[in-house]
């Protein structure tokens, strides 16, 4: 039994990949992807909300702010409390490889 994980569905151009599950306290759930939607060459952490079931993912976000020419891969995230996660990600930042995290808050 397979379903689109994602509400809307990128073009057929896009790669979203690596993917991680996490759940909140409260039963939604959290995806990050590596996605190349914004620019073709490069992937982007993206994560998206979805229901308790773990499905119809929306409302993407991208935890770091890039610049052009930059990837952000092999991604995870950490639940910190029922408003709070870290996002992980393996990226080059002001020309320093490495693995980076943000603390993001949610906004429902």
């Amino acid at each position: 039994e397979r379903w689109m994980a994602l509400a809307d569905a990128p073009n057929d151009k896009c790669n979203v990949a690596a993917p991680y599950l996490t759940r909140l306290p409260g039963g939604e759930t959290l995806l990050a992807a590596q996605s190349n939607e914004d620019e073709h060459r490069w992937h982007r952490m993206a994560v998206y909300v979805g229901d308790e079931h773990a499905r119809g993912f929306t409302h993407r976000t991208l935890p770091f702010g890039l610049p052009p020419e930059s990837n952000s891969e092999w991604n995870a995230l950490c639940v910190l409390d029922a408003n709070h996660v870290i996002a992980l990600t393996s990226a080059m930042i002001q020309g320093k490889r490495g693995v980076w995290m943000v603390r993001g808050s949610l906004k429902r």
